[in-house]
């Protein structure tokens, strides 16, 4: 569903197409009416979850269009759909999806950029994708390498009661799926917000045992300020996350700078390795949490 927030966003700003964002077990249950040429794109990591499989032939029995994007090459949902595109990231090593979201927030890109340029509505095409994803590669790639690049900030969130993750525009999905990874690692109740929303009633949470971490944009943010100053005024820890030092809060995780676009794929592993230093702190089964298990449903 996060990255189905991220694609709608790409959707809209690189192709000029309407599209919104759908739980598969909520997806095409009702009878709205719909334009004519609607195209019901899915996404799975295996193209085995069980409810996304049902969303898929609800659509195809609506007479919709149908698509999926998918890490593995052989899958049900391949079958399902009328066309369905691999990025080949292969199985997850560990139940919280990592890759997966990242491989599918790439496809989505080249998707949107290819979408925009057919239409001419862009000058820019997958070539110009495929170059904003290369280097965002092979920054993360030299980001990876370097030592501590967490530590800190894992440390101030192992006795927190809670976490917000506060997030703008193509931000607020990666902030979505920070937010569950967190959770679903280290069982810290952990939700995302974008900066005003967070304003209407869940600063309400902070205290001397609450976090915010805050995605900060490239371009200066006065509501997402409000935001933190608010919340250390309150004592709750401020961990910032961005391009450089804004010297605001406990901790800082730097990401490499990219295109903007771009930006949801190094932010994104920054928070899942954030997660898991916060697991291993907590002395926690990082690669298979409890109650979780890959697939939902059977195929």
């Amino acid at each position: 569903y996060h990255a189905a927030l991220l694609a709608r966003d790409y959707f809209l700003h690189l192709a000029r197409i309407p599209a919104r964002a759908a739980f598969a077990s909520d997806a095409f249950r009702s009878e709205h009416p719909r334009p004519r040429r609607t195209l019901a794109l899915a996404f799975s990591h295996s193209g085995s979850s069980d409810d996304v499989l049902k969303a898929a032939s609800r659509a195809r029995n609506r007479n919709l269009s149908t698509a999926a994007i998918t890490n593995i090459g052989e899958s049900p949902l391949g079958r399902v759909v009328d066309q369905c595109w691999v990025t080949g990231a292969g199985a997850e090593q560990a139940i919280p999806s990592t890759k997966g979201f990242t491989a599918i927030a790439a496809a989505s890109l080249l998707l949107a950029f290819h979408a925009g340029e057919s239409r001419g509505v862009s000058t820019r095409g997958v070539k110009d994708a495929a170059k904003l994803i290369t280097k965002a590669s092979k920054a993360l790639d030299k980001w990876l390498a370097l030592p501590d690049r967490v530590r800190n900030a894992a440390q101030l969130l192992s006795d927190a009661k809670a976490v917000a993750l506060v997030g703008r525009n193509i931000l607020y999905p990666v902030a979505c799926d920070g937010a569950l990874k967190l959770l679903e690692v280290t069982y810290i109740p952990a939700f995302a917000y974008p900066p005003e929303e967070f304003r209407h009633g869940p600063i309400a949470m902070a205290d001397e045992r609450f976090a915010l971490i805050a995605l900060l944009p490239r371009r200066r943010d006065t509501a997402l300020e409000r935001v933190i100053e608010d919340v250390k005024a309150s004592g709750a820890k401020v961990i910032a996350v961005g391009e450089k030092d804004p010297r605001i809060g406990d901790a800082w995780i730097e990401v490499p700078r990219v295109d903007a676009l771009a930006a949801p794929l190094v932010y994104m592993p920054a928070l899942q390795l954030l997660a898991h230093g916060v697991g291993e702190a907590l002395g926690l089964p990082i690669d298979v949490p409890r109650g979780l298990k890959k697939v939902v449903g059977a195929a």
